[in-house]
């Protein structure tokens, strides 16, 4: 079957298909995958069959994986692969639920050189809840107009992880 790209909405996401990332990539499929994950910023590639290190080898197709920050999220074997569970618990607090996400974020915007994108993998998916939204900022700015534009041009962020989770 050979790859295909299919936009998912008319303004962000599209769907590959036709490709297996436990298979070597040519040029042009990589090359077709990029290029989509950079027009559509969401790229959802279903129907994938991977261990975790064949996860973190598909990752490294898009740049190089970062190692996660919260050491009690991270796979073992694999730092660069973080889990997110409904079981996981807050292991330097009282012990309770954590829920990972809940909010609006982006994922190591706070780290000198962010990786240029997060890979989910669903190993099982909740019959409820557990949606993940994505926002489009580049459609959200584009959509300003022109006078807040200007107010907002050359204006800078600083983004730190402060929570009771982070790193120590």
């Amino acid at each position: 079957m050979p790859l295909t790209i299919t936009p998912l909405s008319k303004v962000m996401a599209a769907e590959a298909t036709g490709v297996d990332l436990r298979q070597p990539l040519d040029q042009q499929a990589l090359g077709a995958l990029t290029a989509a994950l950079a027009k559509h910023a969401v790229l959802c590639i279903r129907d994938q069959s991977l261990d975790p290190g064949e996860y973190v080898a598909a990752a490294t197709l898009f740049g190089p994986p970062v190692r996660q920050v919260n050491r009690h999220s991270r796979f073992p074997e694999f730092p660069e692969i973080g889990i997110l569970s409904s079981e996981v618990t807050d292991v330097l607090g009282a012990g309770e639920r954590v829920v990972s996400g809940a909010t609006w974020h982006t994922d190591h915007s706070f780290t000198k050189k962010p990786p240029m994108g997060t890979i989910l993998y669903a190993l099982v998916i909740p019959s409820k809840g557990g949606a993940t939204s994505f926002c489009d900022m580049r459609a959200a700015y584009a959509s300003l107009d022109a006078d807040m534009k200007q107010r907002i041009d050359g204006l800078r962020a600083v983004h730190a992880y402060q929570s009771r989770r982070s790193p120590r």
